[in-house]
C-alpha cells in the first residue's frame, strides 16, 4: 500500500583499522650470517613469529642466525584490539633463502719465481673449482694475479656470486735487503779478547748463513739466526 514507517533506533559504530602486516629484512643470507627480520607496526599492536607453524617470537622483530643451508619461511600476525573483546588481525610470510659458504680461495706465487733484483713476487689466487666471484686483497688490489713487492702476509677476501665471502692468507718472506740495516759496514779493528759477536736478524728465516771471506762459515735452515763469533781477521757477510 505504499506506506512506511521510520524508527530510530541508533546504534555506535566503531570501526577499527587492521593493522598491515609486513616483514622486512633480506630474502637471501650467508650462513653464519646474523641477521634481523623486523615487523614493527606501532600502536598497542600484537606480534606473533612463527617457523614451522611455532611461535618463536612475540616482538616486533626476530634475530636469525643459520649454520645450515635451506630455505627458510617465516610467518608473522599482528593484532589490534577492536574494542569488544576481539582483534583485527592481518599476516604475512617472508622466505629467506640461506646460502652455503665458499670454500677458502687458494693462493700461490706463480711458477714459485720470485724476481729478486726488483724483488716482484707474482701472485695468483682461484676459488675451488674455479667458481666465479671477486678477489680483494688486502693491501687494495683487485683481481685474481697481483705483483706484490713488499714481504708480510696478505689477505685476499673471495665473494662469490651469491654475495658470500670468505678468505685465505699467504706470508711473503721479505727482500733480503730488508735486514740490511742490522749489519755493520766498513772495516774494524778489535782485540781478540774478549770474544766478539755479530748478531743477525733475530727470527727465524727459511736459509741463513754467515760467510768468512766468502766461505760459509755457519748456516741454518727454518731456524732462527745465530750470532757469528769473530774469531779471525776477514770478510764476515750474511
Amino acid at each position: 500500500n505504499g506506506c512506511s514507517t521510520w524508527i530510530e533506533n541508533w546504534q555506535p559504530v566503531t570501526f577499527i583499522k587492521a593493522p598491515i602486516a609486513q616483514i622486512n629484512g633480506p630474502t637471501a643470507v650467508c650462513v653464519n650470517t646474523d641477521f634481523q627480520l623486523e615487523g614493527y607496526v606501532g600502536g598497542d599492536t600484537l606480534y606473533e613469529w612463527y617457523y614451522g607453524g611455532n611461535l618463536v617470537s612475540t616482538d616486533s622483530f626476530v634475530n636469525l642466525h643459520f649454520d645450515t643451508p635451506g630455505v627458510y619461511e617465516y610467518m608473522l600476525t599482528v593484532r589490534a584490539a577492536d574494542g569488544m573483546g576481539g582483534y583485527c588481525s592481518n599476516t604475512d610470510e617472508h622466505i629467506v633463502t640461506v646460502f652455503e659458504a665458499p670454500q677458502p680461495p687458494v693462493i700461490s706465487i706463480v711458477n714459485d719465481e720470485i724476481i729478486c733484483d726488483s724483488y716482484q713476487i707474482p701472485l695468483h689466487v682461484e676459488s675451488v673449482n674455479n667458481e666465479p666471484g671477486h678477489f680483494s686483497w688486502s693491501n687494495g688490489m683487485q683481481g685474481s694475479d697481483v705483483v706484490v713487492t713488499q714481504g708480510g702476509p696478505y689477505l685476499v677476501r673471495y665473494t662469490d656470486d651469491k654475495g658470500c665471502t670468505v678468505s685465505s692468507q699467504i706470508d711473503i718472506p721479505k727482500a733480503p735487503s730488508y735486514f740490511n740495516w742490522v749489519f755493520p759496514r766498513g772495516c774494524y779493528t778489535i782485540c781478540r779478547n774478549p770474544l766478539r759477536q755479530i748478531i743477525g736478524p733475530l727470527e727465524q728465516m727459511p736459509y741463513w748463513g754467515w760467510l768468512i771471506d766468502q766461505t760459509v762459515q755457519v748456516e741454518g735452515v727454518e731456524t732462527v739466526v745465530e750470532p757469528i763469533e769473530v774469531v779471525t781477521d776477514g770478510a764476515y757477510q750474511f
